[in-house]
């Protein structure tokens, strides 16, 4: 069932209407009895949005007429027209209990009790919402019951995101509720359209349709391509009842023309279909792949899990049968866009790498945009893609070794294949730095990492350049501390970086897909978070005191084993690289390695010593003894 975000904020009217509903209705999960009852209780309020249902014709008697089913035509029967009475019983009232309180049709209670008035009624609701503002509850929480039908939870959930893209008073008012309303329920939405009245109709009568008359005023944030402001949207003051602009973050689904209000929002919602499409596609290609050509059937199931949740992420939403009304192929601009390439693949590969785009790239989308009608469902893809990013190694990992071409794939297949990680620091080395880093690649280092905080930009870039020519001699790794950007310039292998700077997020939208990303890890809640945020490697440590870095406090062997152990149970056979560091020397390396360690990050041991090709030589003997 959906939670509401923590900042939402009903309106105490709009939360009158949402307690007159439950009040209204039996235990019931039927969402049309729901939907329509809803209506009744907007109809019921002096409201913005009452007075513009009345003005189409949406009142007490049209529901009377039997539109919306016989349960809401009896509801609405029962309420006196005349004397304003409603045949509750008083206990019921008094005792806040919404469970079978429907009344009967006689005009009096199944218990002979006296019809209550509205009067009553409204008052006994105020002094509920009364008891809840003086709740430790938030405004938020203090509208959400228990008992609440997915239906009801869905409107709301919806009113709180119009209401970001529509702001009227402070938080979410009855206009709201009655667009969300509409939207997700297919009964009213469908009732009203048989009877003329379009959600156009509705936003007009809100105040709320597009208009180009008014002016236009500057946004945070603009998603406008030809960088003109975007274009107020017309709301009333609920005092005067004048027309006042309001400004929100409104999206532009047409450069050539101003769309309407409901044009932009269908935008979003097809743009979501697309991509949810795309991805669900992409998926399919890769699970089929990993199933029929690489025949590995755990990378199969992973990717078969993935993709189940993202349907489950899609409960958030709209109904899938919803959600196809949103649809128009027919009208999409990008269904005639090729680019040379897309027609064809040379190899398994390009299929693949295509593939984890597709999907990767359809994630980030339906993230982003996702926002703007599910926070949860957004939260929910978030988390697929950060899985996607680690599976994505696995996948490359069922290829035949001679389609591992990309640049990704070399290089995560040489992480794999390392053991021997050389941190290089200038301050900290006896020897000339370049001679220390040459004297390392020819010991047999697999990595070195340029770490230095001192330099300038223009000296780091000139620096990180020689490293990277210096490894590739070698058929090396090179890897950039925090900094992507050199990184990318120097043409480096990858990057590192700590708890505290940039994250594995930030950097691939820095980097793209191509660049290997380490993160340093204390503990094992921090390694499990390097792997679920798609990190290709993780430093473990630090494992014993070091002159090359100061800690407040060391993780020691016992991190060394217990990330060993986690290696085993949790990842159970699935690849990720991780490198023991901190303080290791040629003394102390038996003890690391017998506590699970299968690689090591150094620096002093090897860029403090007269012969760093020697020690590195030394470690690597150890490390291939094991």
């Amino acid at each position: 069932m959906t939670r509401f975000p923590s900042d939402s904020r009903l309106t105490p009217a709009c939360r009158r209407v949402v307690q007159r509903c439950r009040r209204l209705v039996e235990d019931t999960d039927d969402s049309d009895i729901w939907s329509g009852h809803l209506l009744l209780a907007l109809l019921l309020d002096e409201s913005l949005a009452s007075a513009g249902l009345t003005r189409l014709g949406i009142d007490r008697n049209w529901l009377q007429a039997g539109h919306l089913g016989d349960d809401v035509a009896t509801t609405a029967a029962m309420l006196g027209i005349a004397d304003g009475s409603m045949a509750f019983p008083q206990e019921f009232y008094a005792s806040g209990d919404c469970q079978d309180n429907r009344a009967t049709s006689t005009g009096q209670n199944a218990d002979g009790a006296d019809p209550v008035t509205l009067a009553e009624l409204e008052s006994q609701i105020r002094q509920f919402e009364a008891q809840d503002d003086n709740s430790a509850a938030t405004p938020s929480d203090a509208v959400r019951e228990t008992t609440d039908p997915d239906c009801l939870i869905s409107i709301i959930d919806r009113a709180i995101s119009i209401s970001r893209r529509w702001p009227g008073e402070d938080g979410v008012t009855s206009s709201h509720l009655l667009l969300a309303l509409v939207e997700v329920s297919e009964t009213i939405r469908r009732t009203f359209q048989n009877h003329g009245i379009e959600l156009t109709d509705i936003t007009n009568e809100l105040g709320l349709s597009h208009s180009e008359t008014t002016e236009r005023l500057a946004v945070s944030v603009t998603l406008s391509l030809d960088g003109t402001a975007h274009n107020s949207i017309k709301s009333f003051d609920h005092d005067s009842g004048a027309p006042t602009n309001a400004h929100p973050n409104f999206i532009q689904p047409s450069l050539t023309s101003p769309p309407t209000v409901e044009a932009a929002y269908d935008a979003v919602w097809r743009l979501i279909d697309a991509n949810l499409n795309r991805c669900r596609e992409g998926f399919r290609v890769l699970e089929d792949h990993c199933r029929f050509v690489g025949n590995d059937a755990n990378v199969s199931r992973l990717l078969k899990s993935l993709r189940h949740e993202l349907v489950a992420a899609e409960q958030e939403l709209h109904p899938r049968e919803q959600l196809l009304r949103f649809r128009n192929t027919d009208e999409d601009v990008g269904t005639s866009i090729t680019v040379n390439g897309e027609a064809s693949r040379s190899t398994v590969n390009d299929v693949v790498i295509a593939n984890c785009r597709r999907v990767q790239e359809s994630l980030r989308s339906l993230e982003e945009f996702g926002k703007l009608v599910s926070p949860n469902f957004a939260a929910c893809v978030k988390q697929i893609r950060y899985q996607m990013y680690t599976a994505e190694i696995q996948i490359h990992g069922t290829l035949p070794a001679s389609h591992r071409d990309s640049p990704v794939t070399t290089r995560i297949d040489r992480l794999h294949r390392s053991q021997l990680y050389v941190l290089i620091t200038e301050k900290f080395c006896r020897l000339p730095w370049k001679t220390v880093v040459t004297q390392a690649l020819e010991g047999g280092a697999d990595v070195l990492q340029l770490r230095e905080k001192n330099l300038n930009d223009r000296e780091l870039l000139k620096r990180a350049t020689w490293l990277v020519s210096a490894c590739r001699e070698h058929s090396a790794l090179s890897i950039i501390n925090d900094r992507p950007d050199i990184a990318v310039a120097s043409d480096a292998d990858g990057v590192h970086v700590g708890q505290e700077e940039l994250t594995v997020d930030d950097i691939r939208l820095l980097t793209h897909r191509d660049r290997l990303i380490g993160v340093s890890t204390h503990n094992i809640s921090q390694l499990e978070e390097a792997v679920a945020c798609g990190a290709d490697y993780a430093g473990v440590g630090p494992t014993f005191p070091t002159a090359t870095k100061s800690f407040e406090s060391h993780a020691g062997l016992e991190f060394v084993s217990a990330a060993a152990q986690w290696s085993k149970s949790v990842l159970a056979g699935r690849p990720f690289p991780w490198f023991a560091i901190g303080g290791i020397t040629e003394a102390n390396v038996a003890r690391v390695t017998e506590a699970g360690a299968e690689r090591l990050a150094v620096t002093g041991a090897v860029v403090a010593s007269e012969s760093p090709s020697d020690v590195c030589a030394a470690f690597v003997r150890i490390l291939k003894g094991r």
